[in-house]
């Protein structure tokens, strides 16, 4: 009950402030989201830097037949999510092979990432409507935001929301509900609340979030905070334990993110700052709640500025940020970190080709200093067709629950260093596709080995190598069809281990392929899709099927009939734990304009 009254006086303090704000700059025009790109801080074009990148916009998250920000990122190209429980009760990202640590996150172009464990690095509390788009980074980011980017990085992206409400109810005892608005002049509300009583036992989730921001806009000079707060409570059958299956977990949070940008003669200044708190309740046996509780309290914050400037083809940027990491645990102790970092991007940008270098320097007191490096380019090859080149360093720090953890089951190491790597890559892009092949060379990783007694440890292995070729395709609109994306990737990786005795090496699939789309059918009927196949390293093989239905009904309210997992698949995406089966749902959508 302390948590639920935390985030909503958290949440009601948010809105009182964006509210206020937003009285006094009436005059300013409506704000809008940048259209940065995380791959690069000099340019808005990833591919110009070397890089793949992939955009969703808002129009698509719409159509696609998924509730929240973790099915969002499963229908995404090339994204292998690993879940474990419906609803977002928990997720895993990956990316181009990497484990769920090596995923950075970020909001706003600023990096979050949960210090504690990177299983809570999508804990955003963001509703869905409150989402403009969505930033998929493949490959290294290190050397431009630092530790975790060691496969991608994901970008989630606030923006002033349509004014909508909607309701639902499904299998399971699903029911749903929300709202999201425009407040004026800039400003904006959005929150839902989503329960289910559980497709088997110990699988029930109930999730309450709630988000609200405010950006301003006047010539070059702009600045947007947004707030986001929530709680989750779900059983978690086997989520850490085969010994002890009927696990549960709490978990809440707060999380705000400012940024802005001001000319300083003929420089730009971009300052950010992010606070993050995040509490973590987990019962290793229902059962007997009070023989094994662990209590986690994070907080984050970071602050950062950077300066920039455009000369004819040359552009470059330098800056600084520095962050403060601390935890108060029942298990893991009391732990804080500082962490200092200064970094530089120089860029030439032709017509036809160009050429990037960045450079990052992170020392924190523990582990020393680690320096990365990455550079690339791109080539206009004439006839639709151009050459993307790159090659960075990447590296992670262990987080507090590598270092530090002690259960029967799984025991941390304090001795954990940074884990490293470097990957090539080079692609080429034509009209609506792409193809990228890939090698990422990783040493000192960071994984849970399993002893001879049973128990899973802390360890830096020796070397890791993946290669992967990745292959990306777009239909535009025609006919019925609204928009269409295909992708595959597949992966080969080797490790210095014994495989059987590795947690996360190995645990992604070796082929993954994603198919979304939408279509407009006509008389007021819309429809969208998701389907998935994966082909996990053990061979378990499984495709999935997700399918939304619409009509307009009453002048701006909608209708709809969703079916997850329509073939009703037993899809297990991490250690054998299962995934619901079929599951269909009835909503009722409305929308108003912005």
């Amino acid at each position: 009950m302390r948590n639920v009254t935390a985030v909503t006086v958290t949440a009601a303090l948010a809105v009182s402030i964006i509210t206020a704000a937003s009285g006094s700059a009436q005059s300013a025009a409506r704000f809008t989201a940048s259209t940065e790109v995380i791959a690069s801080r000099v340019t808005d074009h990833a591919e110009k830097a070397g890089r793949r990148e992939v955009l969703l916009t808002k129009e698509e998250i719409q159509a696609l037949p998924v509730h929240d920000i973790t099915e969002l990122l499963a229908a995404l190209p090339g994204v292998g999510l690993t879940r474990r429980g419906a609803f977002g009760a928990q997720a895993d990202l990956n990316l181009r092979g990497s484990t769920f640590e090596q995923t950075l996150v970020l909001v706003n172009g600023v990096r979050i990432g949960n210090s504690q464990t990177g299983h809570h690095d999508l804990d955003l509390f963001i509703p869905l409507a409150a989402v403009e788009r969505v930033e998929i980074l493949y490959g290294p980011g290190s050397a431009a935001h630092g530790s975790g980017a060691f496969g991608g990085a994901i970008n989630i992206v606030t923006g002033v929301p349509f004014p909508t409400a909607h309701i639902g109810a499904g299998s399971h005892g699903l029911a749903t509900g929300g709202v999201a608005s425009p407040l004026g002049a800039g400003s904006w509300v959005a929150g839902e609340r989503t329960v289910q009583t559980g497709f088997r036992d110990d699988t029930e989730s109930s999730v309450n979030q709630a988000a609200a921001g405010w950006g301003w806009r006047s010539g070059a000079r702009s600045f947007e905070v947004s707030a986001a707060g929530g709680e989750r409570h779900f059983g978690a059958w086997k989520f850490y334990s085969d010994a002890y299956p009927l696990e549960r977990e709490r978990t809440s949070g707060a999380l705000v993110v400012a940024r802005a940008q001001l000319p300083v003669g003929s420089l730009n200044l971009r300052p950010y700052l992010r606070a993050d708190h995040h509490r973590d309740t987990f019962i290793l046996d229902r059962g007997r709640p009070d023989w094994y509780r662990n209590l986690h309290l994070t907080r984050s914050y970071l602050a950062g500025a950077g300066l920039s400037r455009d000369r004819g083809a040359w552009r470059w940027t330098a800056g600084a940020e520095a962050s403060h990491d601390d935890i108060d645990s029942s298990n893991l102790g009391r732990h804080r970190r500082l962490r200092q970092a200064i970094y530089g991007e120089l860029g030439w940008f032709g017509d036809r080709a160009t050429a990037d270098l960045q450079l990052r320097v992170d020392h924190q007191q523990s582990w020393g200093t680690v320096t990365t490096l990455a550079g690339g380019g791109w080539w206009d090859l004439g006839h639709g067709l151009s050459l993307r080149l790159h090659h960075g360093q990447s590296f992670r720090a262990p987080s507090f629950t590598e270092l530090y953890y002690s259960s029967p089951a799984t025991v941390g190491n304090p001795l954990l260093g940074p884990e490293r790597g470097r990957t090539s890559e080079i692609g080429l892009d034509g009209g609506g596709w792409s193809l990228t092949v890939f090698r990422r060379r990783a040493h000192s990783l960071i994984d849970y080995l399993l002893g001879d007694d049973g128990v899973w440890r802390a360890t830096n292995l020796g070397r890791l190598t993946t290669g992967g070729v990745e292959a990306a395709f777009q239909l535009p609109a025609a006919g019925l069809l609204r928009w269409q994306r295909l992708s595959l990737e597949w992966l080969h990786s080797s490790v210095d281990v014994d495989r059987s005795r590795s947690a996360y090496a190995l645990a992604h699939p070796r082929l993954e392929m994603a198919w979304t789309g939408a279509v407009d059918l006509g008389g007021a009927w819309s429809g969208g899709w998701t389907a998935r196949l994966r082909d996990p390293n053990d061979g378990s093989a499984w495709t999935t099927l997700d399918l939304r239905l619409g009509r307009r009904i009453l002048g701006p309210t909608t209708l709809t009939v969703e079916a997850a997992n329509v073939f009703d698949r037993h899809i297990t995406e991490l250690h054998g734990i299962p995934l619901p089966g079929r599951w269909l749902s009835l909503r009722l959508d409305w929308r108003g304009g912005r």
